[in-house]
């Protein structure tokens, strides 16, 4: 498989892409966790070659982003038939039904009842990890950790949230880097107003919204499905999907102070819904957009949390562990992972740099 190569972002000093011209293109940021799972969505179900990755350097973002392509001037957003969707949750969704490859979520009811249930659940978690870093962050980010931990546990078929990895986009979905320390203001004025990533430009629009991109990206190309059709699955992933921001909120938080206590809640969530179903090692057992929604969180909250803090999220969590492994075998996500090393940099200069 030939090497990615990452495009450079585009800043306040560089072109505007045309908008609407026929090319789907999915409006980043390298550095954001809301665009990557919309990049990951977009990679693992081949369509590489039908949504143009465009990089915003959100530092530095073109004007043009915000006034003519996303007026929210934030990414992600894709712009997709004539129009410019948002929202990250959203637009995982919305890949996964409006291309083809492999669906994201399953059609068993009930891991399509878990899913939506682990999707409801991410903005808590996030929000609990964020909180985690304002005060016992270990603690704190606990408890987010210890959802997918249980969470994993749910679906015996796979080591994925939903049992089996529930997509190849590369040829399809060109990506487009921006530098966010160097944004081009035609990203804001041109493409997404909101002027932020990841941002999808498909069928004459751009949507944005990480958790919105990665539904629309399974939901509207061809490849392996990534929400599974059983009813309990999909109900479950819909729950985890809702409750990632308050994951990511909960760990975030946890490194702004204690952060083993503060985040443990936070993990506890993550490793009980990681135990729902058992057939796999996933949250609905199979690999699906519940775990894109989670993983750049837990990703980026990992190595601060073992260097900084000497604290393993994953220990007395085994099957957060098992999870993080399995979701490190998969190279539509690999390939959009940032080096630990720049994570753990980037977190001591903005919070530690004062102190």
């Amino acid at each position: 498989m030939a090497t990615f190569v990452r495009p450079p972002p585009l800043t306040s000093t560089s072109d505007q892409p045309p908008l609407f011209d026929g090319t789907t293109r999915l409006y980043t940021s390298y550095g954001c966790p809301y665009a990557q799972r919309v990049w990951i969505t977009r990679n693992y179900k081949g369509l590489q070659d039908k949504i143009k990755l465009v990089p915003i350097d959100l530092q530095d973002r073109p004007a043009w982003y915000k006034e003519k392509v996303y007026p929210e001037n934030k990414v992600p957003a894709l712009e997709h038939n004539g129009k410019i969707l948002g929202e990250s949750l959203d637009l995982i969704k919305y890949v996964d039904a409006s291309f083809e490859g492999t669906p994201l979520f399953p059609t068993d009811p009930a891991k399509k009842e878990f899913g939506e249930q682990l999707i409801s659940h991410v903005n808590t978690f996030t929000r609990d990890l964020f909180l985690s870093l304002k005060g016992d962050a270990v603690q704190e980010a606990s408890s987010a950790f210890e959802y997918l931990e249980n969470a994993l546990g749910k679906f015996d078929d796979g080591p994925f949230l939903l049992g089996e990895l529930s997509f190849r986009l590369q040829d399809k979905i060109k990506l487009v880097p921006i530098d966010l320390q160097d944004r081009p203001s035609w990203y804001k004025e041109k493409v997404y107003p909101e002027n932020k990533v990841p941002s999808l430009e498909h069928n004459g629009k751009v949507l944005g919204q990480s958790l919105d991109l990665i539904k629309y990206v399974d939901a509207n190309f061809e490849g392996t499905p990534l929400f599974p059709g059983d009813p309990a699955k999909q109900e479950f992933g819909e729950q985890l999907l809702s409750h990632v921001d308050t994951f990511n909120n909960d760990a975030s938080s946890s490194l702004k102070g204690g952060v083993v206590q503060q985040a443990r809640s936070a993990f506890e969530y993550l490793e009980n819904a990681l135990g729902k179903f058992d057939d796999g090692p996933f949250f609905l057992g199979q690999f699906s957009l519940v775990d894109i929604a989670y993983i750049p969180f837990v990703e980026r909250f990992q190595p601060v949390s073992i260097d900084v803090f000497k604290h393993d999220i994953t220990e007395g969590r085994p099957k957060l562990a098992t999870w993080i492994e399995e979701v490190n075998k998969i190279d539509a996500y690999t390939e959009t992972k940032l080096d630990p090393q720049e994570i753990v940099d980037r977190f001591k200069k903005r919070y530690l740099s004062q102190q």
